[in-house]
Formats: structure tokens, C-alpha cells, sequence
């Protein structure tokens, strides 16, 4: 069977993700091996498709198994592993866009609120945004910061343009 080419949408300044795509997960706290397949629909990620697999020597899958699987903790596993970095190739001819992994941010923290480091502050939140999760609590715990400078770092984002999402306590709920 051919695979189509991935169809990728831009995620934020500089970043790029796969419009659907899925991940395998096997993890110890998981009563199965799970592969989980997400799709961006509109600003948020929903899980589309799910298939869990007994692991060798493990229990059998039953509904109370598949209850217990953390959903949105596997979309949001999914998400971190779908983002890519976007840039120009030397000639500015086209984008080429390399994996990126969500990792050492307490690095970029030490730097204070750069550029970059904002960038990566506006990617965390969208990344928590479409995941329903606290946008501002996942800079928060990402980063290591305390919740006051989070919420300033989020906010100088947002003031740069870096963050457009709506700010999830102005929400209306329905």
C-alpha cells in the first residue's frame, strides 16, 4: 500500500506539525501497548483512532482495561512527537522541516525571556491549548518557572504576537 505524503499545517512561529499522525506508546504504567492516531481539527487535537494490543504476558483487554488508557495524556504524547522546526533551506526556495523534540527547556528558561525562549513559551501553550489542558501551567511546569512568571512570560508571548490562541480564562462556557 502507498503512503500518502504527510500533509503538514504551521503550528506557530517557526513550528510545523502533521495535519493527522500517530505514535506507538508502551510504557510501563499502561496496562496495553497502545498505537493512537491524532488529528488537528480546527485549534484542538482529537484522538481518531485507537488500537490497544495485549503485551506479551500481560492481562487480556477488557472494557475496565480500555477505560483506565489516559486518552488525552496519550494525544498529548502524540502531539509533542508530531512537532517540527521550520526553516528556509540556504537558497529560500522552500521550508525543511527537521523533528523537533520537546525537551530542555529549563535550559532556555536560564535564558530568560528571549526571543527564542518566547517562542518556545507560544508553542508549549498551543501545544497545551489543543490538547484542553492549562496552557499557562504546562509553560509553568515545562519550564520550571514559578506560576507568576509564566503568566508574564505567556503575556509578553502574546503581546510579540507569538501566541494567538484565545486566553482560555476569557472563554465562555457552554
Amino acid at each position: 500500500m502507498r503512503r500518502h505524503s504527510p500533509e503538514f499545517v504551521p503550528f506557530g512561529k517557526g513550528f510545523a506539525l502533521e495535519k493527522r499522525f500517530n505514535i506507538r506508546i508502551s510504557a510501563s504504567n499502561l496496562p496495553y501497548d497502545v498505537e493512537i492516531w491524532v488529528e488537528l481539527e480546527g485549534d484542538r487535537f482529537e484522538c481518531v483512532e485507537l488500537k490497544a494490543e495485549r503485551k506479551p504476558g500481560g492481562p487480556p483487554i477488557t472494557s475496565e482495561g480500555i477505560r483506565r488508557l489516559p486518552v488525552q495524556d496519550l494525544v498529548r504524547s502524540a502531539a509533542m512527537e508530531a512537532v517540527y522546526k521550520r526553516k528556509k533551506n540556504p537558497k529560500g526556495t522552500a521550508v525543511i522541516l527537521t523533528p523537533t523534540r520537546l525537551r530542555g527547556y529549563k535550559r532556555l528558561a536560564e535564558a530568560g525571556p528571549t526571543e527564542d525562549t518566547l517562542e518556545h513559551v507560544a508553542l508549549v501553550y498551543r501545544l497545551a491549548y489543543a490538547c484542553n489542558e492549562s496552557p499557562t501551567k504546562a509553560v509553568e511546569g515545562s519550564f520550571g518557572l514559578a506560576r507568576s512568571t509564566a503568566e508574564r512570560w505567556v503575556s509578553k508571548a502574546r503581546d510579540l504576537g507569538l501566541i494567538d490562541t484565545p486566553d482560555p480564562r476569557t472563554r465562555r462556557r457552554k
